[in-house]
């Protein structure tokens, strides 16, 4: 392992993407990182993710959901664990020029924009775009190189939302939001581009690991590699691999990843209520035990729940105020709870050495385990979220296929027209690979809807 040691003042850099120094420092109203958050909630790419699936497809409630408040939510929970530990860090180091509310705009920026790149029907999205390559290998690997079909192959939206925040997004292509250089940093919970498997396993079988956390998958697209690289150096991100753009997590990200894990988990047990999927009862034996901290109440999980259940102030509300209640203090609860694992092995973040979720350390680690275990079986498998996959497939797949159709003949009149309603981001002057790459821009800027009216318009019915 390392024996090198990241340090908060360069952690928290306020420098931004190809902008100068002097423009930053000319930020006179608002903390740089507040301007981050401004940047994320006004882009158009964040505007979509109101009509991008959370967990169920094409949902007709108005309670579930979408992927624009599941981000809202989470960059919430950020911003409160950003309060809660930034006191801590900037009393530690006699950090200057920083406050605790700016480590908390960090983490409400990264927490928009978490899911900025998710394609249209959410993971799912995700696995339809590498399998449609995958099934054309043979003959993509007669046009392009290896490295670049794998990172195709590779395809994620962690990856896509760092292209579109550094890349694709503002008012000019080059830099993108020119966000700073802490908010880059601290979005990527996967901070490396595609690094092969014999190289990986090699690594962690020399450090005597299981898994290396932040490397379970390439976060990190080819066109965006040289930009990463030069945030890790900015920030001074433990580099893992010699020669491999591969690098320890910025210490933040272990709280963007809890603040998602939190959000998504009670979350989706509140909506699972609210779509009638599962009783109260059965939502109150997941967040209840989390609701009723250990730390105040006593008994096990089964014990906090029944006492919760005979107290007047819960008797007395209405089922959805209960639901409503369990999910306020159980977020409430891991936050705190989140926080003080975070403070307890930060010393072991900054060296590169803990390699874990702070979740998983918690107090709450199996309630939270349960509730992941209960969605994947009782909520993630239901039947109108199968139908609305088997739908979300078919149109990410079939506008693919027009797409590529489309590049391997630009001057067939189908071609001439598609092209033309998409403002020609396809483009014959383009290398074969770039124009793939393209294709999956196109694809993750659909919303959910969109996409399927998109495929009606390309089948003509």
């Amino acid at each position: 392992m390392s024996k090198q040691k990241m340090s908060w003042d360069k952690l928290l850099s306020p420098q931004r993407v190809d902008t100068p120094i002097s423009s930053v420092e000319g930020e006179k109203l608002r903390s740089p990182y507040l301007v981050d958050v401004d940047r994320m909630i006004y882009s158009s790419h964040f505007r979509t993710l109101q009509d991008k699936t959370q967990v169920y497809p094409l949902a007709k409630s108005d309670y579930v959901r979408t992927r624009l408040t599941h981000s809202l939510e989470v960059g919430g929970v950020g911003r409160s664990l950003g309060f809660a530990v930034g006191e801590y860090i900037i009393n530690k180091y006699k950090l200057k020029n920083i406050t605790v509310h700016d480590i908390g705009y960090i983490l409400q920026a990264v927490g928009l924009a978490h899911d900025i790149g998710n394609p249209p029907f959410g993971h799912l999205g995700e696995e339809s775009i590498k399998e449609f390559f995958k099934e054309r290998k043979e003959k993509l690997l007669q046009k392009i190189t290896e490295e670049q079909y794998n990172n195709l192959i590779s395809f994620d939206g962690n990856s896509q939302g760092f292209r579109i925040i550094t890349n694709l997004a503002g008012w000019d292509a080059q830099g993108g939001f020119r966000l700073t250089y802490a908010t880059l940093a601290a979005f990527c919970k996967y901070p490396r581009s595609f690094v092969d498997a014999d190289v990986l396993n090699k690594y962690k079988e020399e450090n005597n690991l299981e898994y290396v956390v932040g490397g379970s998958k390439s976060g990190i697209f080819l066109s965006e590699k040289e930009i990463f690289d030069g945030v890790a150096s900015e920030v001074g991100l433990i580099r893992l691999i010699e020669g491999q753009s591969i690098f320890f997590r910025h210490p933040l990200a272990f709280l963007l990843e809890s603040a998602d894990d939190i959000c998504y988990c009670v979350a989706d047990i509140e909506d699972a209520f609210f779509i009638n999927l599962i009783s109260l009862k059965e939502a109150e034996s997941l967040l209840a035990p989390i609701a009723r901290s250990p730390n105040k109440y006593e008994g096990d999980a089964r014990k906090r729940t029944s006492e919760l259940r005979t107290q007047p102030f819960y008797k007395k509300m209405d089922d959805r105020k209960k639901i409503e209640w369990l999910r306020g203090k159980a977020i409430s609860n891991l936050i705190e709870a989140t926080k003080d694992i975070f403070i307890e092995n930060e010393e072991l973040i900054l060296k590169g050495e803990f390699n874990n979720e702070l979740l998983k350390l918690t107090i709450f680690a199996e309630e939270i385990k349960e509730c992941k275990s209960f969605a994947q079986t009782h909520i993630y498998s239901s039947h109108d979220k199968t139908s609305g996959e088997i739908t979300g497939i078919e149109a990410i797949t079939g506008v693919m296929i027009e797409l590529c159709n489309m590049i391997d003949n630009f001057s067939h009149p189908k071609s001439v027209r598609i092209n033309r309603l998409l403002n020609r981001k396809l483009d014959p002057k383009k290398s074969y690979y770039e124009n793939l790459v393209s294709v999956v821009d196109i694809i993750s800027e659909f919303t959910d809807r969109n996409i399927l009216a998109f495929l009606k318009v390309l089948k003509g019915t």
